[in-house]
């Protein structure tokens, strides 16, 4: 009996990464006729007079693949940086959640530049993505400068009524591209 269990976790060990990467290769090229659906916007933002801090994820989905965006804020109100998700990865049936983004948080002076360049920020998710919550740890790395360890944090990105709204009459990925596209070239990452 314990060889047949040995054998069976072996012969799934094996078949993952093909089950991932058959499921990389249907989720990254969406038609833009596909459907989508809401799955929400999580978020730990907090807000004072002037000034935001903390997280926000966005997510649709479609044909069993997840798509979306990802906001940090560190500083005053207003044009938040935001990134496409990269490189995600959800099980449906544990909840597992894990993504990349890339973002421009500023601008910064890096050894050997003759002046200030966009910031290279890559925040990585790894978590789980719950019915109201999304759930786990943020690392965030300064891609300007390798000597700068990551700094990593856990969240708790609770599910959003009110900032969800933005999510409605996106119907088909097409929508989502035409939508998104100019907020993400305004607003998204400069590298």
């Amino acid at each position: 009996m314990a060889l047949k269990a040995y054998t069976a976790a072996l012969l799934m060990l094996c078949f993952c990464p093909a089950a991932v990467a058959a499921q990389a290769a249907r989720c990254g090229a969406i038609a833009d006729s596909a459907r989508i659906s809401q799955v929400g916007e999580f978020s730990n933002m907090q807000l004072t007079d002037e000034h935001a801090y903390g997280y926000t994820v966005t997510l649709w989905r479609t044909r069993g693949c997840l798509f979306g965006l990802f906001e940090s804020s560190q500083g005053l109100q207003g044009d938040t940086p935001i990134g496409e998700l990269q490189g995600l990865k959800y099980d449906s049936k544990s909840g597992k959640l894990s993504f990349s983004a890339k973002l421009t948080m500023g601008v910064v002076y890096s050894a050997g530049s003759n002046g200030p360049e966009a910031s290279r920020d890559l925040f990585r998710f790894d978590g789980n993505l719950r019915a109201n919550a999304v759930i786990g740890v943020v690392a965030h790395s300064l891609q300007n400068n390798a000597n700068l360890k990551p700094t990593s944090s856990d969240v708790a990105l609770l599910a959003s009524k009110r900032d969800a709204e933005l999510m409605h009459g996106v119907t088909t990925y097409g929508d989502f591209r035409r939508i998104w596209q100019p907020v993400l070239k305004r607003r998204g990452p400069k590298w």
